[in-house]
């Protein structure tokens, strides 16, 4: 389904923000579920921070 040299995500923290970005292609949208989210918003709260989630299109 996806191929290995398909655009991945990014992710970007701004510490002064206290911001945690994450960048991800259209065509990874199925793969960001739930425990996805869960996941990255564990790490936003240990970072004391808050999560953005961006779908490129």
């Amino acid at each position: 389904w996806m191929q290995s040299d398909a655009p991945m995500g990014k992710l970007k923290f701004y510490p002064k923000k206290r911001e945690l970005e994450l960048f991800l292609p259209a065509a990874t949208e199925p793969l960001f579920n739930e425990v996805a989210e869960s996941r990255l918003n564990s790490l936003a709260n240990a970072l004391k921070s808050e999560t953005r989630v961006i779908m490129q299109r």
